[in-house]
C-alpha cells in the first residue's frame, strides 16, 4: 500500500510540474514521494526479518521438507529488497540533487548505482 501511495504522490507532483506552476514544490513532492518509497522499503526488510526470527524460532530446520528450503529463499529476499532499497536511494539522491547535481553531471554514478544492481 505504502509503494502505491509512493506512486500516487509522485505521479501528482509531475503533473503539478507538468502545468509549470510550482515546479520548485512539484519537485519537493517528488522526493517526498522517493522518500516514502524508501521507508516502505525499509519497513519491508524489518517485518520480513520479524518473520524469519518468528520461523526459526517456532520450528527447527529440520521439520521444513528439504524442497521448500525457506531460509535461501528469504535470504534472496533480503539481498533482493537491500539492492531495490540502494537503488530507491540513488533516486532520492539523484532528484534532491536537480539537474545540475552531481549524480546527473558523473555518469559512472547511473552505472553504479543504476545499471549494475538492476544487472544484479
Amino acid at each position: 500500500m505504502g509503494v502505491v501511495l509512493s506512486f500516487i504522490v509522485q505521479g501528482s507532483a509531475s503533473g503539478l510540474m507538468a502545468t509549470g506552476d510550482n515546479v520548485k514544490l512539484g519537485s519537493n513532492i517528488v522526493v517526498a514521494g522517493l522518500v516514502i518509497r524508501v521507508i516502505m522499503f525499509g519497513l519491508f526488510i524489518v517485518t520480513s526479518a520479524v518473520f524469519e526470527v518468528s520461523m526459526r524460532r517456532s520450528s527447527p530446520t529440520e521439520a521444513f521438507d528439504e524442497r521448500t528450503n525457506w531460509i535461501s529463499r528469504v535470504r534472496t529476499l533480503h539481498a533482493v529488497i537491500a539492492l531495490i532499497l540502494v537503488r530507491s536511494i540513488f533516486r532520492v539522491v539523484e532528484y534532491a540533487a536537480g539537474n545540475d547535481g552531481y549524480p546527473l553531471n558523473h555518469e559512472w554514478m547511473l552505472y553504479v548505482f543504476d545499471s549494475v544492481l538492476m544487472i544484479i
